[in-house]
């Protein structure tokens, strides 16, 4: 069955400065470049443009605030015997919006850095936007372009234009229908950072609950967010004082919460309400007792299956709230089976309403976008030509010329579509989708289109005149067959967030943890935060197990994610002969046979290793190990795997991350970095080359052979022509008569 993923949508605005937390009233003043905005330059007949910014949470905006603009106004052409001086008006005018709502129509000068002041109105000043933006939106009406051959007006908007906000320090309206918001703001030029805290000694369940968080937050912000992961009993005054804090767990193991004011309150036997049941989860919010600036979300519950439902609930980023906006009890997760993801294939046809999608249009000049979601559910694979049909009608006022559409396929442009002339009936278009930039899990079917007008003039003054719609009645076929088989190349480390997101909830995903191991739990945070970014299921439900302690049915049903130093971990013995590099019981030091080249590690140096590679019992299952000699080498096999500009270059299944350097070998193909060995006694990696060939057995390699050998054909050719040439030259000169 193909079933629909929806994402939430985030703006990007950009947050003010902001005055001193302890001051209650100010005025800040903030220029257009402060907000990111350069100079904006608007041409005739007509233009827009928008600027869109984020303010502190904690701020409430006071009358008299006000947009001062700086703008050089012109125009090239001839206007007949009419002679335009600087000050006179062009007859052309800016429309200025503030959150949508007109604040002024602005007759424009001739003339350079003529400043024009905007009030804004104080009923305007509140946001209605989730996650608090604001947007100041432009609009050039200069229509007289169209009355004079060769008429062009231009004005442009100076960086150096800026806005003025009173406003009063106050107390946050918290509303958990509302997050990420405040906790993250988009853009914000006062970046802050937010801290998960998790018990000292957490259970499986509590860790777990704490990776779901940090990948719902890595997913709701596109991992804009600075999170991390620590322990009660790392939260020290300077992190509590200034950071966002997420308390995840049950109550007993995080005693900081009992001076917070909670709306579910906190007791010797737990969190306290008459709406909660035993293996209820609890979601809540309330200001932080240390910054009034800061806020706190506890996801918890009285018991272990709580504290997952909770965290389970939060990666919906879909909260029903309670008779109080700042709480939600949730009572069940209903498993991903139920979402239809594992369900047997009905039919090859979907159309985009059965997939959820309504009628959609868009307008305006330009390229605009429309994106389809669907699921092909692992164990399916598409056979007999894939297609859309594409069912859409557009505007008259089109140059289909210059104007039509692009279908891409998972980024991978399939198609493209000419727009009718004169045809206001709807159009079916048939694109086929190559099976090749098909993938079990999410796909995505983007359709870019461009408007562009016959003529600028006949759109000024109309309704929207530039418009494309397509209708739900548009048919998505993708006929599915059970897999033959169950193999999925491995491309590589570059790869990752794949295959793992091939599950779209990360259901068939475990995290195999040591106990005791603090650092290896915040690696696998930023892990898990990463992942989440790709994940596109409405609920996220990876697993977490503590090594030693998952069941056996985990190493046949589940990929695994293994994180921390390879001597804490009982499983890397049971891996051993799967893994592209292995380590002896008790070795932090990789082994990589059938290599030339032999790299000697001190058992101090700190080295992190990145390994990726088929478990035994099952070769649709994979392992990625994040490991190294100590918690730095974790930390840093992590950051590397985190880091795109150098995942990128991990084309292999194997690498060694040594600070930000990392080298891959694909063991598959015996080319890349070679053996390693403990046997030395500084910190530093010396490469050696074997004195005893017998040491190693090289992988044979058939096109390097292949190759020496036409080299070698080659030089004996030359050698040949060279030897012909010379004898020829000798009997030459022998033939030579001699001088009288």
């Amino acid at each position: 069955m193909i079933v629909l993923v929806s994402s939430p949508l985030y703006l990007g605005p950009v947050s003010v400065a902001s005055a001193a937390p302890e001051q209650q009233e100010a005025t800040a003043t903030f220029t257009f470049a402060q907000l990111g905005e350069s100079d904006i330059i608007m041409n005739g007949p007509f233009d827009s443009s928008f600027i869109s910014f984020s303010l502190p949470a904690y701020w409430t905006l006071q009358d008299g605030a006000e947009i001062q603009l700086v703008i050089s106004s012109s125009f090239t052409g001839d206007t007949g015997e009419q002679e335009i001086q600087p000050d006179d008006f062009l007859d052309a005018e800016l429309r200025v919006y503030f959150n949508g709502a007109i604040q002024q129509f602005i007759p424009l000068k001739n003339g350079n850095d003529i400043v024009y002041n905007v009030p804004i109105a104080p009923s305007d000043l509140i946001s209605d936007n989730e996650d608090g933006s604001f947007e100041i939106y432009f609009e050039l009406d200069a229509s007289i372009d169209c009355d004079y051959p060769f008429y062009n007006s231009t004005a442009i908007i100076s960086s150096t234009s800026q806005v003025i906000f009173p406003y009063a320090e106050t107390a946050v309206n918290l509303d958990l229908r509302r997050l990420p918001w405040p906790i993250y703001q988009p853009d914000s030029q006062l970046p802050g950072s937010a801290v998960v805290v998790i018990p000292s000694v957490p259970s499986a369940e509590e860790l777990q609950a704490a990776l779901l968080v940090m990948a719902s937050f890595g997913r709701m912000t596109n991992a804009n967010l600075p999170l991390s992961l620590i322990t009660l009993n790392e939260l020290t005054d300077a992190v509590r004082n200034n950071s966002d804090l997420i308390f995840v767990g049950k109550p007993e193991g995080l005693s900081a919460l009992s001076g917070v004011e909670l709306p579910v309150s906190v007791a010797a036997s737990g969190y306290v309400s008459p709406e909660m049941q035993t293996d209820d989860g609890v979601l809540q919010l309330a200001p932080s007792v240390w910054n009034k600036t800061k806020v706190i979300l506890v996801v918890g519950g009285n018991t272990d299956p709580g504290v997952v439902k909770a965290a389970q609930a939060f990666s919906t980023s879909n909260i029903q709230v309670s008779n109080n906006i700042r709480y939600a009890i949730v009572a069940q997760v209903n498993p991903i089976e139920s979402f239809g993801l594992l369900a047997p294939l009905t039919t090859s046809d979907y159309t985009l309403s059965s997939l959820g999608y309504s009628a959609d249009s868009r307008s305006g000049i330009g390229k605009k976008f429309f994106s389809y979601n669907f699921i092909i559910p692992p164990g399916q694979v598409p056979v007999s030509d894939p297609s859309l049909d594409l069912v859409f009608t557009n505007s008259a006022f089109l140059d289909t010329a210059r104007s039509g559409m692009t279908i891409l396929l998972n980024g991978n442009r399939v198609g493209s579509i000419e727009f009718p002339d004169d045809n206001p009936e709807p159009v079916t278009a048939h694109i086929t989708l190559p099976t090749t930039f098909l993938r079990p899990g999410s796909n995505l079917i983007e359709v870019v289109v461009t408007l562009n007008p016959k003529s600028i003039c006949d759109t000024i003054g109309s309704n929207d005149p530039l418009w494309v719609t397509i209708f739900p009645e548009s048919v998505l076929h993708i006929p599915l067959t059970p897999a033959t088989s169950t193999f999925y190349p491995l491309l590589g480390l570059y790869s990752f967030p794949s295959p793992f997101v091939n599950d779209p909830s990360l259901s068939s995903t475990t995290f195999v943890l040591p106990q005791s191991d603090v650092a290896a739990w915040s690696v696998a945070g930023t892990i898990a935060y990463t992942l989440g970014t790709s994940a596109t299921g409405s609920v996220l439900s990876f697993d977490v197990d503590y090594d030693g302690q998952f069941e056996p049915p985990t190493l046949q049903d589940q990929n695994l994610i293994l994180v921390g130093i390879p001597s804490t971990l009982s499983l890397m013995n049971e891996l051993k002969d799967s893994m592209p590099a292995y380590f002896e019981q008790d070795s932090n030091i990789a082994i990589l046979d059938n290599q030339q080249v032999i790299y000697r590690i001190s058992s101090e140096k700190s080295l992190g290793y990145l390994e990726l590679f088929y478990l035994p019992l099952d070769k649709q299952l994979v392992a990625l190990t994040v490991l190294g000699t100590n918690s730095e080498g974790v930390r840093m096999a992590g950051s590397a795997l985190i880091t795109e500009d150098i995942r990128n270059t991990l084309r292999g299944d194997f690498a060694t991350v040594d600070g930000e350097q990392a080298i891959a070998v694909d063991t598959l193909t015996g080319l890349g970095l070679g053996r390693v060995s403990a046997q030395a006694a500084s910190g530093e990696a010396v490469l050696l080359i074997a004195e005893d060939e017998s040491a190693y057995t090289p992988i044979p390699n058939v096109a390097l052979e292949q190759t020496r050998n036409n080299a070698m054909l080659g030089l004996e050719i030359v050698g040949v022509i060279m030897v012909a040439v010379i004898l020829v030259a000798i009997f030459l000169r022998r033939r030579k008569p001699k001088a009288r």
